[in-house]
């Protein structure tokens, strides 16, 4: 019976996180772009590490250089990932003449004992629900999820290692 309360309270809080990232619109924080962008790489190979967290043009410090989060988007509009100790699931669209990109996404709640995860987490949770617009760098091999005016989430890609 507690499992199912756990469950139930789980699922709740996934919808709860989805409509608060259908309500926000923050447009106006959006960076300006001149050229039309390349679209993500949609290859269920490469894994989107997160490499740095630039705010204001400033790389930000994380609680205890703790930094792991990655993405893998799917030819389906589908993207999953981790943040921490949890993992997120969701859709996205873009739009390379734009250069916008939204999602809407749902996340799993587990706690960790590890320190600087969950502070971790939340700090990346509160930018990653303002992303608006994305560049993707063919050459650097690099992928910015802007948040804000010159402040990005920053992201390689690494090729994925599945295991039978």
């Amino acid at each position: 019976m507690a499992n199912l309360s756990l469950k139930l309270l789980i699922k709740i809080s996934l919808l709860f996180c989805l409509a608060l990232c259908m309500a926000c619109d923050s447009d106006s924080e959006t960076p300006q772009k001149e050229t039309p962008q390349e679209e993500i790489p949609i290859e269920a190979e490469l894994q989107w590490q997160l490499g740095a967290i630039i705010e204001n043009g400033e790389k930000l410090a994380t609680p205890g250089n703790y930094m792991y989060a990655y993405l893998i988007f799917e030819d389906n509009e589908k993207f999953e990932g981790r943040v921490g100790a949890n993992q997120i699931k969701g859709i996205f669209k873009t739009n390379p003449s734009t250069g916008k990109i939204s999602m809407e996404y749902s996340i799993t709640q587990v706690a960790s004992l590890e320190p600087n995860v969950m502070e971790f987490e939340e700090m990346y949770m509160k930018l990653f629900h303002k992303i608006t617009s994305y560049v993707y760098t063919d050459l650097d091999n690099d992928l910015k999820l802007y948040y804000g005016d010159n402040s990005y989430l920053q992201y390689q890609s690494l090729v994925r290692v599945s295991y039978p």
